[in-house]
């Protein structure tokens, strides 16, 4: 019997691309997309051909009896269905990673072993991963890592935001790549990158504080748009200051996908 739990998306809240400068990070689960288990007439060759690389995952975390039955379910129509927009910065994949871990992996693990496991089972998908996602989808809790520790966060007061989707596609290797490019050739966009991962690591400090973080997500709004413009889509940049009640964010990568919405009360 496969678990009937949900595998929610995630959030980065405060830190992206400050995170790739040593930065802190805040990331938290979006309950409202999910991905599950579902049974099917069919079978997923995608999720069969993850599972086929898993049994070659060097990692005592993974049973594989457990893979083998797996394998079964997912041959006999077993399928993760999910709520989760790909390629739009909520963690499509990592919920995957979760899910297959849920039925294959050790319990009880330590989140630091956690996140080097899902590291090596996320990189089936991208290569390269911070093993963060999976992480929040698996724990379904808040995530803050700070001076390089990681920490779980289960009763933090977040502020309020919601999501806004632009419908525009992105592709987060080449903003990324864009981002870097920018830092070693700007000396102006560096400093101002330094600006704004204080003021990221800041705002996380005051919300595990229980501050008020108004202000400063409204400082964090306006370097964004001042430094990072190139990652806001055109119609957006007219609407980033516009109303007094909504403060807008970039949410990961930027350039298209999801952007936050903070509700000021």
């Amino acid at each position: 019997m496969l678990p009937t739990r949900k595998y929610p998306a995630k959030v980065i809240l405060f830190g992206e691309y400050t995170v790739l400068l040593g930065g802190d990070i805040l990331a938290a689960p979006y309950g409202e997309y999910f991905s599950s288990w579902q049974l099917a007439e069919n079978s997923d060759q995608r999720l069969l051909d993850f599972v086929d690389y898993l049994f070659e995952l060097d990692s005592e975390a993974l049973d594989f009896k457990l893979l083998l039955q797996l394998h079964e379910l997912v041959l006999h129509g077993w399928q993760l269905k999910s709520t989760i927009t790909i390629g739009a910065g909520l963690g499509s994949s990592g919920s995957v990673v979760a899910a297959i871990y849920d039925v294959v992996g050790k319990k009880n693990m330590a989140p630091d072993k956690l996140r080097s496991v899902f590291q090596k089972m996320e990189g089936y998908f991208h290569g390269e991963s911070s093993g963060i996602d999976p992480l929040v989808s698996y724990l379904d809790t808040t995530l803050v890592i700070q001076d390089g520790n990681l920490r779980v966060i289960e009763d933090l007061m977040l502020p309020k935001f919601s999501l806004y989707d632009t419908g525009i596609e992105r592709n987060t290797q080449s903003l990324v790549s864009w981002f870097k490019s920018q830092l070693t050739e700007h000396e102006a966009f560096a400093n101002a990158i330094d600006e704004l991962k204080h003021h990221n690591n800041a705002i996380i400090t005051e919300l595990l504080n229980g501050e008020d973080t108004t202000q400063r997500t409204k400082t964090i709004s306006t370097l964004q748009l001042e430094i990072l413009s190139k990652l806001i889509p055109a119609p957006l940049r007219t609407q980033w200051n516009s109303t007094s009640n909504t403060i807008w964010k970039i949410c990961g990568a930027g350039g298209g996908g999801y952007f936050l919405q903070f509700n000021q009360v």
